[in-house]
């Protein structure tokens, strides 16, 4: 792969921007700070891109490299790629503040010197639409993984470091998902990261209790600093936060870990059974004739052809009648006109038996049909199987919320000097 910067296709996308000048607005959202490329031409663009055979790129970077090209950014811009557009935000160091000594500590420090007023416009117009549930579920399993399964900190080491750890992990993925811009990320993590605090928070107490159910020895010594009430550390004497309700109920890692084990466990069934129906129901759908189960087909393929033979029952009914009647009458005029009906209940059965011919080769095989139904009992005892595992679930919610709410306060909090 090739860097943005060595394309010869440089030019042809800049030519394509400068070229639909029409679809860019220039004032997005009337804010001079502000670029918006509309669908079609970003569409266009990466049309184009995906159709280079002799160069192997990276498409959004090179399309990011070539908007900064047609538009003459500064480096410190920024270049969003969005679903429908491409949103550009024009980075002014005017508004970002020289921190000084004074400054540690402050809001100011937090947002890098950034004017917060900035902050909240960039969250409104790029952040809100994101799934930042799942944003910030990410950052709190990278945390996880980095320090807590890997390095393995002490206790510690969390308190001091846990907060700028956390920021730097926000900035990671924000880079990795809108621009490479540090100095402005380094303020908008701070300005995220202190927006959805306890989000993140309640994510990281999730992933502790869950590594404390599959016996994670590691964990469960983290965990159980915050039964220690008192410790001692070069002399002096610290009062650790405790794992307590807001009711006074305080738990350890023995007394939690079997409700904590339940729910969890329980909801790791939930989810597996919820596979299983989601594959399923693919199976199921695949059984389908147009919008009827193979059930429904059937039964109206049973009415239907049941009508028709009743119809020529019906009609060979009247037919023998009619021949009978044929075979008896003397009068020719009468048996002219006999003669002419016969003839045409004969055509109509005729009809009706050819009717019953294509129906039949519409019947669905019986095969399919015992599939359908023993895919549809194998729905039903996961549907029983789900309400089951969810009663459980319900029954321990309220105490697992109870303990992950204590566990959250105690992650975010400090021991103290006493």
């Amino acid at each position: 792969m090739i860097e943005a910067k060595e394309s010869k296709y440089i030019d042809s996308i800049v030519s394509i921007l400068n070229e639909n000048e029409a679809l860019i607005d220039f004032t997005h959202h009337s804010k001079e700070d502000q670029i918006a490329i509309h669908k079609d031409l970003k569409e266009k663009i990466f049309s184009f891109v995906e159709g280079i055979e002799d160069e192997e790129l990276d498409a959004k970077e090179f399309v990011r490299y070539c908007v900064r090209e047609a538009l003459e950014l500064d480096e410190s811009d920024i270049v969003i790629m969005k679903k429908d557009s491409i949103f550009i935000k024009l980075f002014d160091h005017s508004k970002k503040r020289a921190l000084s000594a004074t400054d540690v500590g402050t809001v100011a420090s937090r947002f890098n010197g950034i004017d917060e007023e900035e902050l909240v416009s960039f969250y409104q117009e790029y952040f809100v639409g994101e799934n930042i549930k799942d944003f910030f579920i990410q950052s709190a399993t990278l945390f996880m993984k980095r320090y807590f399964l890997e390095k393995q900190i002490d206790n510690s080491h969390y308190e001091k470091y846990v907060f700028s750890y956390l920021q730097g992990i926000v900035m990671e993925q924000l880079e990795e998902i809108y621009d490479h811009n540090p100095e402005f990320f380094r303020g908008f993590a701070g300005f995220i990261f202190r927006k959805h605090f306890k989000d993140v928070f309640s994510h990281i107490s999730d992933l502790i209790l869950s590594e404390l159910v599959i016996g994670n020895k590691y964990m469960t010594e983290f965990l159980k600093y915050y039964s220690l009430d008192i410790v001692i550390i070069n002399g002096k004497k610290y009062k650790v936060p405790p794992l307590q309700t807001p009711d006074g109920l305080k738990w350890n890692v023995v007394s939690l870990h079997s409700v904590v084990k339940v729910y969890i466990n329980t909801l790791q069934n939930i989810h597996a059974i919820q596979k299983e129906v989601e594959t399923l129901l693919v199976d199921i759908d695949k059984l389908y004739i147009g919008e009827l189960t193979p059930v429904d087909y059937n039964e109206l393929y049973i009415k239907e052809k049941k009508k028709i033979t009743d119809m020529i029952d019906i009609h060979v009914k009247k037919l023998n009648r009619m021949y009978d009647s044929y075979e008896l009458e003397r009068d020719d005029e009468k048996r002219y006109k006999l003669k002419a009906e016969v003839d045409r209940l004969k055509r109509a059965i005729e009809i009706l038996r050819e009717k019953k011919t294509q129906l039949g080769a519409k019947a669905i095989k019986r095969e399919t049909l015992k599939a359908f139904i023993d895919l549809e009992k194998v729905y039903e005892g996961f549907q029983r199987e789900l309400k089951r595992e969810q009663k459980i679930l319900s029954q321990n919610k309220e105490t697992y919320i109870s303990i992950k709410a204590a566990l959250t306060k105690v992650l975010v909090s400090k021991k103290q000097v006493l």
